[in-house]
């Protein structure tokens, strides 16, 4: 059973589990590691005693001193020995990553790797599979993937069985001739890579191809996002969907996330979709927030589902979707399905409670409508859909933007919902005291069966200094090598 990054981190942190965890660690041994600093911004591969993040990689690929670049060893630290703020613009792509590495940058205002709109950024490709490849604290920006086999991901690439983390990545800009214009994750059936993404930002990026995603394409994969944002994405095909996330089988969890302004044929925000399964194919959506997506971006009258669409073989599919937001999303279409496009049939199982569903057009065999329903779920109509009160997206605090419940009126969100199992909300906010996300705002009432918590990403009065010190070790990543403050 596949466990959500977010719900094991809140029972570790309750301490519970710590010697299971432990057990199951991918450990790296200190000794067989080395720290690779780039020590230059120009993108060339020429023997003086420059280090550059081709050079870098290519040392930590082969453990030997490569030109100006020290010897890696074992699963190697990349660092940045530069003058901030930085970019690296790439003269040609830069080699794949075929070892377990980190790529560790200083913040994402402070080094950009920059593909000029012509070269495809970071790709890990590793013939067996690695152990592991992380990324964090920088931004990707203008890649771009040629298509064709192994070739979406315009801002970094997965390959089939490999792993990877990517925590405080922006991904802006980036595009694909295909799929996947910020990241995309396998292209064979044969597994697909194991990816989680935390704190990361996915703004503007474009598929231009069928296979969609413009944020993120995912085929086979086992996909993890947690605190992210995908703002402003986009699949243009006349048949691309999924503006912001496009998976193909496997499993996506989306947990405290959010989805705004993201545009594409079907499935403005998520299109999942199968065919044929050889393991059963799952989506779980969780103190999350999908809003103001759009359908039918192409004004073809064809797309459908501004929020989500699943499409596929009848009884695929599982779909847990609780305490988040679907709503006041949009479908330019003939057939309005603004929020939701699930035809009869396919789901092979739901789970709700404590969502808020602007209009159940397009899933009305699977959603009743309801202020709130039996299962608890507030759900509208076309004819009468429900407003979730939002504010814009902005900086709320926190790692990335949000949407905030609008204090005034008050938000229909706030205090109908249920998250007991939540320590923060997607900005790291909650309750101080009591280390968890649920903030009841004594004002007003709380909704039937709610314990006072917030539907969507955002807990209103959320405070700053909930956040856990605890786990700010890289320890909860599974990663000897990160248990220290330097990779922090």
């Amino acid at each position: 059973m596949a466990i959500p990054v977010r719900s094991l981190l809140d029972g570790l942190r309750r301490g519970v589990g710590w010697l299971l965890y432990a057990a199951c660690l991918a450990v790296v041994d200190p000794a067989r590691a080395a720290t690779i600093p780039v020590t230059t911004t120009t993108d060339v591969d020429l023997d003086d005693v420059d280090c550059s993040l081709r050079e870098a990689i290519v040392a930590a690929n082969t453990d030997a001193g490569y030109h100006g670049c020290p010897p890696g060893a074992g699963a190697d630290r990349i660092v940045f020995d530069l003058a901030f703020p930085a970019t690296i613009a790439l003269a040609a792509d830069l080699p794949a990553a075929t070892t377990s590495m980190k790529i560790q940058g200083p913040g994402r205002t402070q080094l950009a790797l920059d593909g000029q709109d012509l070269h495809r950024i970071l790709v890990l490709d590793s013939p067996g599979g690695l152990p592991w490849f992380y990324v964090e604290r920088l931004t990707l920006t203008r890649g771009r993937a040629p298509g064709g086999v192994n070739g979406t991901g315009g801002g970094a690439f997965v390959g089939t069985q490999d792993k990877a983390l990517f925590s405080r990545v922006r991904f802006l800009a980036n595009s694909s001739t295909n799929g996947g214009g910020g990241l995309g994750l396998s292209d064979s059936g044969s597994g697909g890579a194991t990816v989680t993404l935390e704190d990361c930002e996915f703004e503007g990026n474009l598929a231009e191809g069928a296979l969609g995603g413009g944020g993120l394409y995912s085929y086979y994969s086992q996909v993890t996002v947690h605190g992210t944002t995908f703002s402003g994405n986009r699949a243009t095909s006349a048949s691309g969907v999924g503006g912001a996330i496009r998976q193909f089988q496997g499993r996506l969890t989306l947990e405290q996330s959010t989805l705004s302004a993201n545009e594409a044929d079907s499935g403005g925000g998520i299109y999942v979709s199968g065919n044929f399964a050889p393991a059963p194919m799952s989506l779980t959506i969780v103190d999350s927030t999908i809003t103001l997506n759009l359908a039918n971006a192409d004004a073809n009258t064809t797309g459908d589902g501004g929020g989500l669409a699943i499409a596929g073989t009848a009884g695929l599919l599982s779909l847990d979707l609780r305490n988040s937001v679907v709503a006041a999303n949009l479908d330019s279409g003939t057939d309005l399905f603004p929020d939701l496009w699930i035809p009869s049939g396919i789901l092979a199982s739901l789970a709700t409670g404590f969502d808020f569903v602007g209009s159940r057009a397009g899933a009305t065999g699977y959603f009743a409508a309801g202020t709130p329903n039996a299962s608890g779920d507030y759900v509208g109509t076309v004819s009468s859909p429900l407003d979730p009160q939002l504010g814009i997206l902005r900086d709320n605090g926190g790692p990335t933007s949000t949407h905030r419940p609008l204090p005034s009126g008050p938000s229909p969100l706030i205090d109908s919902g249920s998250c007991s199992s939540a320590a923060t909300d997607q900005r790291g906010f909650g309750d101080p005291l009591l280390r968890q996300r649920r903030v009841d705002v004594a004002t007003v009432p709380d909704g039937s069966g709610s314990d006072g918590c917030d539907i969507g990403a955002v807990e209103l009065d959320a405070s700053a200094d909930a956040a856990d010190a605890l786990f700010s070790d890289g320890f909860e990543l599974g990663h000897t090598l990160l248990w220290s403050d330097e990779s922090r």
